[in-house]
């Protein structure tokens, strides 16, 4: 942390650099990142906004299969739900439950 805080550091800052660290040692999309910004939201300072992914893609390599990718734009999510809905109904249903990390799911 003494890479990060200097003797001016503002209590924000702590948090944001120690979130930075644990990316910095860990990786991003590791569970110490997650956990770290768990502990700052447990006392009630860290509240970061999800965002949803962006740039979906499909493809249809098959008749009775579709291939998905998108950008996932959040870290700390447990995964996602893959929603179907036929073209004459406004309701969906869940078609798989995936998790954070890249999958292929079989048909």
């Amino acid at each position: 942390m003494t890479n990060y805080l200097t003797p001016n550091v503002q209590y924000i800052e702590v948090m944001d650099f120690s979130i930075q660290a644990a990316i910095d040692l860990y990786g991003a999309n590791s569970n110490e990142v997650v956990q770290v910004k768990n502990a700052w939201r447990a006392v009630g300072v860290y509240d970061e906004l999800i965002t949803a992914p962006t740039n979906l893609h499909a493809s249809l390599p098959g008749v009775h299969q579709v291939d998905l990718a998108w950008t996932d734009n959040y870290i700390g999510e447990a995964g996602f739900n893959v929603e179907r809905s036929l073209a004459s109904s406004p309701n969906f249903s869940i078609l798989a439950t995936l998790l954070a990390t890249p999958q292929l799911i079989p048909t």
